[in-house]
């Protein structure tokens, strides 16, 4: 997935040096960003560090290699700059869990190193509000504990497309992009985890959920 005309012309300013082209990259996805962040970081360190902490970092990571972008790359910029504030976010938990972060390499990760996977609290919590929204008489944190038990009872590959594709609200393009995969695999596995999604909800809940 290539670049438009307009955003390589940016990265060939910012690559230049020009320090408003680099401002400009970075808060034009900031937002997307940071919901990566919310939804991966974990619990156990948020009362050290937060969401800024890790778009600070990635911000000055992304102007030190900026340079790669403008040498032919056609890579996805909002998928390189992701890729960018994963791996600050994973050298993050490394920092303050060490050994307590679990060490199976995982599927998202394109660097091929152990990252932080979706919190099944941060997705239970988002799907419970989307519920209580409509349904007044529901208790969101009834329905948060149910759905994280549902969630966590789900294969990691579910969670991770369910994530990508519903939670941060990537491109089908740019889910290929992240997870090695066709277009036509990520529409093939995205559909059967809402499938098993949405069977176990009606099963756990008596709820219809659709997206």
């Amino acid at each position: 997935m290539s670049n438009s005309p307009e955003l390589n012309a940016l990265i060939s300013r910012a690559s230049a040096g020009d320090a408003e082209a680099l401002v400009t990259l970075f808060e034009s996805h900031r937002q997307r960003l940071k919901r990566m962040i919310d939804l991966r970081m974990d619990a156990r360190i948020r009362s050290r560090c937060d969401a800024s902490d890790v778009l600070q970092e990635s911000y000055v990571e992304m102007c030190r290699r900026i340079p790669e972008l403008a040498e032919g790359n056609q890579e996805s910029f909002f998928v390189w700059l992701r890729r960018i504030a994963f791996g600050r976010l994973s050298k993050m938990h490394r920092k303050h869990l060490g050994a307590q972060m679990r060490t199976v390499d995982r599927e998202v990760s394109l660097d091929s190193i152990p990252g932080p996977d979706a919190s099944s609290i941060c997705l239970a919590s988002q799907l419970a509000g989307q519920f209580t929204s409509v349904h007044r008489n529901l208790v969101q944190a009834e329905l948060e504990v149910k759905f994280r038990v549902i969630l966590e009872a789900m294969s990691e590959n579910d969670r991770e497309i369910l994530a990508l594709r519903h939670f941060e609200e990537l491109s089908t393009e740019e889910t290929a992009a992240v997870l090695g995969l066709t277009r036509s695999g990520v529409l093939k596995r995205y559909s059967r985890a809402l499938g098993r999604l949405s069977e176990a909800i009606k099963r756990e809940t008596d709820l219809a959920w659709t997206v």
